[in-house]
C-alpha cells in the first residue's frame, strides 16, 4: 500500500493507525474514532478511505471474507457505472474519433501504456480525461507510459487526486509547466515503482529450487520499476535496504544459492526470475546462473576478492552479472564478435577501444576522461590501458536519466498517434 504518511505528511503512527481504523470499518472512519483523528481534515479522511478501499479491493485480501469483498467489488463497479453515465468514462468509439486514430494505432498505445481502459460489465472504456483538448497531449501519455506497472483505476486516481508529494497539485494541472512536468515525472516514476517489489533471497547450499522449509541466510527487498533489467534490480534490493534480515553479523558461507523474484501488487503469487548457485574455490568464484528469457549466461568464474562475507560475494557476483547484461546489450549487433560474447562472460577489465563503444563516444573521449579523473584507470600495458567493466557502467549510468522518464521523453520528442 501506499505510503499513507508521507503523501499526506501525516506522522507515521497515526497513518498507520487511521489505514487499520479504516479498514476495520466498512472503510469508512466510525464517528466514535473521529475524535482521534480530529487534526485531519475531512478532505484528506475521504482521500485515505478511497486509497484504503482501492488497495483492499485490488489486493483482493480477506477482510471479512467473501462477502465484504464481494460488496467491495459492487461499490466499485456501481462507481465506474456512474462515471460512464457522467461521460467521465467513454466508450472505444467515441475515445478513437476524439483521438483521430484507428483501432490498430489505439491498440498499439494501450499496448505500451500510452492510454488506458477500465472495464465495466466485460466492455472497455476509456477516461474522458486522456483526451481532454485542453491537457498536453504528448505529456499526458508519457506520464501514463510511466505508470503503466499500476491498476487502472489507480492510475486515474493517480492524475486527478491531489498529491502531497507535489505540494497538493492535481497531476493532470501540471502538464503545462516545464518545472512542474519534470517533478511530475520524477514522482510518478516513484509511484509506479511501488506496484512491484523485486525480492533478492539466500540460502545455504545449492538448490535447484527455493527451499521454503529452510531458513534464509539473508533476505532483501525493494519497490522497483518491474521495467527495470533484472540484474539492475536484484543489484538495487541488495543496496537500497528498503527490506533487509537478517541485519547481522553474517556467516562466511562459501556455496549457496541466490533467488530473484517479483511480486506484483494484486497477483496472489510471485514470479520466479533467477536462480543463481555460489560458489567460492580459493579466490575464485564459480557461478551457474538460470534465469528470464534475455539473459545468455549459463556459467562462469571469476576474482572473489579478499575477506568478502556473504552480502559482499552477493553484491559481487550481481554487479558481474549486471555489467555483463548492459555490455552485451550495448554493442551493436553488427560489430558484436565472439570476442565480446567471451568478454562478457569472463573479463572484469576492458580496454579504452571498448569503452568507446559502450559509451558511444570516440577512444579518444575515453582516454579524456581517465586523464581528467572521470574514469578510473584499472592499469596499463605499454600505451595500452584497461579500465574496469563497472567503472565505465557506473560512469555511463550518471549520464543517463531514471530509466522511464527517459523513455518518456523520447515518445514526447517523437510524438505518437492522435497527438
Amino acid at each position: 500500500m501506499r505510503r499513507i504518511d508521507a503523501e499526506f505528511d501525516i506522522p507515521q503512527f497515526l497513518a498507520s493507525s487511521l489505514v487499520r481504523t479504516i479498514a476495520a470499518s466498512n472503510f469508512r472512519v466510525p464517528e466514535s474514532k473521529r475524535e482521534k483523528f480530529q487534526k485531519l481534515p475531512d478532505d484528506v479522511i475521504a482521500r485515505v478511505e478511497a486509497i484504503v478501499r482501492h488497495a483492499y479491493l485490488e489486493v483482493g485480501v480477506a477482510v471479512g471474507g467473501d462477502a465484504l469483498r464481494g460488496y467491495l467489488r459492487q461499490q466499485a463497479f456501481a462507481a465506474r457505472r456512474e462515471m460512464i453515465a457522467n461521460a467521465e468514462l467513454i466508450p472505444e468509439s467515441d475515445f478513437r474519433e476524439r483521438l483521430g486514430i484507428t483501432k490498430r494505432s489505439l491498440e498499439k498505445i494501450v499496448a505500451d501504456g500510452s492510454v488506458f481502459a477500465m472495464e465495466v460489465d466485460e466492455t472497455q472504456y476509456f477516461p474522458s480525461q486522456l483526451v481532454d483538448p485542453s491537457r498536453n497531449q504528448k505529456r499526458l501519455q508519457a506520464i501514463c507510459r510511466i505508470i503503466a506497472p499500476a491498476p487502472a483505476t489507480s492510475r486515474l486516481d493517480f492524475l486527478t487526486s491531489p498529491r502531497g508529494s507535489l505540494g497538493d497539485q492535481i497531476p493532470l494541472e501540471m502538464l503545462d509547466d516545464d518545472i512542474d512536468f519534470k517533478r511530475l515525472q520524477t514522482v510518478a516514476a516513484a509511484w509506479a515503482a511501488e506496484w512491484s517489489r523485486t525480492t533478492v533471497t539466500m540460502y545455504e547450499g545449492e538448490h535447484d529450487r527455493e527451499p521454503k522449509e529452510l531458513q534464509p541466510l539473508y533476505t532483501a527487498a525493494a519497490e522497483i520499476d518491474p521495467r527495470r533489467p533484472l540484474w539492475e534490480r536484484a543489484s538495487e534490493a541488495l543496496y537500497t535496504h528498503g527490506y533487509e534480515w537478517p541485519l547481522g553479523p553474517y556467516r562466511n558461507v562459501r556455496e549457496f544459492t541466490l533467488f530473484v523474484e517479483r511480486q506484483t501488487a494484486g497477483q496472489p503469487s510471485a514470479i520466479s526470475e533467477a536462480r543463481v548457485n555460489i560458489a567460492v574455490d580459493g579466490e575464485v568464484i564459480r557461478i551457474r546462473i538460470a534465469a528470464a528469457s534475455g539473459t545468455t549466461l549459463g556459467s562462469k568464474a571469476f576474482d572473489a576478492g579478499k575477506n568478502m562475507n556473504l552480502i559482499s560475494l552477493a553484491k559481487r557476483v550481481i554487479a558481474n552479472l549486471k555489467a555483463s547484461a548492459i555490455r552485451l546489450a550495448d554493442i551493436p549487433q553488427n560489430v558484436r564478435s565472439p570476442s565480446h560474447e567471451g568478454a562478457a562472460a569472463t573479463d572484469e577489465v576492458m580496454s579504452t577501444k571498448e569503452a568507446a563503444v559502450i559509451l558511444c563516444v570516440s577512444r579518444q573521449h575515453v582516454v579524456k576522461l581517465i586523464n581528467d579523473r572521470l574514469l578510473p584507470l584499472h592499469h596499463r600495458v605499454g600505451k595500452a590501458r584497461f579500465v574496469r567493466t563497472v567503472d565505465v557502467l557506473a560512469y555511463k549510468e550518471k549520464k543517463l536519466v531514471e530509466a522511464t522518464v527517459w523513455l518518456a521523453n523520447q515518445a514526447e520528442d517523437k510524438g505518437l498517434p492522435g497527438q
